[in-house]
């Protein structure tokens, strides 16, 4: 006969996962997200769409919201509360859209303090913004030279030599993200809308930059801006 196996022992070691729910969250979820976030003892969330909401009640899991959005000290205060989760969890999940070390501020924040904590660190497969352009805007025969990817507080190093993401145009910001864009690209070059929800939030609405302030105050506020490399040809110039 042989000997019972011993009882099995689960793991004491601390563990955080930061978990992309897809560009379009929740729809773009991965496999091993999901398995992580069943794994986990609880949840935090900077999401606040209601679909993002029903989708993580899915799980065993509690779920607390933090607020980050683009300031660098949003993104060390939701560390500290995410960190302070470990002196009750060994295991701790953070949600966000997209793939959370593509944009990475927060991302970035967590990782330094997991490791001078010495806690392990993973981040399974999600679909980042890389994936999901292509599909929404058609041809991007410009995507080999990368992407630059920022948020609207931040455009002061963009470059038109390059295919260029905004995140978040908020409409506070409006003014001066145009006045920047007017500099390097002409008032009717051709860019791509890609609303944050709604039922046409899969469809990438085509526009010119000077039509983008108007499109913009229709628009959802988690909305995307994408700008084609700017060639010789470039299209509406």
């Amino acid at each position: 006969r042989q000997p019972d196996a011993p009882p099995q022992k689960h793991s004491t070691k601390k563990n955080l996962s930061l978990i992309g729910l897809g560009y379009r969250h929740p729809f773009q979820v991965s496999f091993g997200a999901i398995a992580a976030l069943r794994d986990c003892e609880v949840i935090y969330s900077n999401l606040s769409d209601p679909r993002v909401t029903d989708f993580l009640g899915l799980f065993p899991a509690p779920f607390k919201v933090i607020v980050f959005r683009t300031l660098h000290q949003q993104a060390e205060d939701s560390a500290r509360t995410v960190m302070a989760g470990f002196r009750r969890y060994k295991k701790i999940a953070l949600v966000t859209r997209g793939q959370p070390v593509v944009y990475g501020r927060l991302a970035y924040c967590l990782a330094e303090r997991t490791r001078r904590g010495k806690i392990a660190c993973d981040v399974p497969a999600s679909v980042s913004i890389f994936e999901t352009i292509p599909s929404l805007v058609g041809n991007l025969s410009d995507s080999a030279l990368g992407l630059q990817v920022r948020d609207a507080s931040c455009l002061g190093d963009i470059s038109s030599a390059f295919p260029l993401v905004i995140y978040l145009p908020l409409s506070k910001q409006l003014d001066a993200l145009l006045e920047i864009l007017f500099r390097i690209y002409p008032k009717k070059y051709a860019c791509y809308l890609l609303p944050g929800a709604g039922e046409n939030e899969f469809a990438a609405q085509p526009l010119s930059l000077d039509g983008l302030k108007r499109a913009l105050k229709q628009s959802d506020p988690a909305c995307t801006l994408f700008l084609h490399a700017r060639r010789k040809s470039a299209p509406h110039e």
